[in-house]
């Protein structure tokens, strides 16, 4: 009799070797395939649908923002507000500051009220946001940091405090606030130019600084804790930066000419690059790069990134995520 160890080797079926994905187009989608797998991928992209808004609950308390402004839920009793004490309060300003902000409000140049949402996010038993007022110009003039308890019966929003300096946020509801171990942090840019991590601490209760550089032209978030960013030099070019907003860790990954295209959010972390021989894809872990066809569109799969020219989809190639390997080529 065999041994059950060979017996087992020679009755076990063999394992199937991974199959190559493959490309397809249509004029109209994108088919991706393999290991019975599909992607499809409309040759129109859809728009980008912002955040309608920041939701928080435990139990019977609801905490959420939308674009009527925060809304507290206990129970069968709901409060809305917009925050308008904030942009008077005593905590945040000295009296001539409150005394200029009152007639600026007055003269209907500054808004009394929080309007968008710079970021949010959950620490225990507590939902945090930073809510933004904006001035006759639609600029931000003032964040401030607020909290509402879950856990408390008939919970209000309280004033935590403010940040140093402004955030990066450009959306209506945004996602710039991040969360580490015992603090909230976020990037934000003084009026000076100078750029940073703003930083409260959830124990102490203290806001602190930690400065990062000058005239920041770019941003995106890359992931919970880390960013990606353009930096212009004082000899004409444009450093690419990737910051790990938590510990410090800066790493220069490129220096190159503007204009320079981040798109980052989530691994593998790409930007589209100008070259002498035309745009290339960099890979902002690796370093890997690749050069991209005229009126490069950069698409990421479940199988690789799609890249081709917006005028010449039917000529579509499927790169690997790390090394640009060649998977596969459009076929009809």
């Amino acid at each position: 009799m065999l041994p059950l160890a060979l017996l087992i080797a020679q009755t076990a079926p063999a394992p199937q070797a991974s199959q190559a994905p493959t490309l397809k187009f249509d004029g109209k989608e994108f088919l991706l395939a393999a290991n019975g797998r599909e992607e499809r991928l409309a040759l129109a992209i859809p728009p980008k649908v912002d955040q309608v808004n920041a939701s928080y609950r435990r139990n019977e308390t609801s905490v959420y923002w939308d674009e009527q402004g925060l809304h507290i839920k206990s129970g069968p009793k709901i409060k809305t507000t917009r925050l308008p004490d904030i942009a008077l309060t005593p905590k945040l300003f000295p009296r001539n500051e409150i005394i200029k902000n009152r007639e600026a409000i007055a003269a209907g140049s500054l808004s009394r009220e929080a309007t968008t949402l710079a970021g949010s996010l959950r620490v225990g038993d507590y939902a945090y946001f930073l809510p933004q007022w904006r001035n006759r110009e639609n600029q931000v003039w003032l964040e401030a940091l607020v909290r509402v308890s879950l856990s408390k019966p008939n919970p209000t929003a309280e004033l935590v405090g403010r940040f140093d300096g402004l955030s990066l946020a450009t959306r209506k509801i945004d996602d710039a606030l991040y969360v580490a171990p015992g603090k909230l942090f976020l990037p934000t840019r003084r009026p000076d130019g100078t750029w940073g991590t703003a930083n409260y601490n959830l124990e102490s209760g203290k806001f602190s600084f930690e400065s990062r550089g000058k005239n920041l032209a770019q941003f995106q978030r890359l992931g919970l804790t880390d960013l990606a960013v353009v930096e212009p030099t004082t000899y004409g070019r444009a450093l690419v930066a990737r910051i790990d907003l938590a510990t410090g860790e800066r790493v220069d990954v490129l220096e190159t000419k503007d204009p320079v295209n981040l798109m980052a959010t989530e691994r593998p972390w790409l930007a589209i690059a100008p070259s002498h021989l035309g745009p290339t894809l960099r890979n902002l872990d690796t370093g890997a790069s690749l050069l991209l066809p005229a009126k490069p569109v950069v698409r990421k799969t479940a199988f690789g990134i799609l890249v081709y020219g917006e005028d010449a989809p039917s000529k579509a190639v499927l790169y690997s995520n790390e090394r640009y390997l060649r998977l596969a080529v459009a076929q009809p």
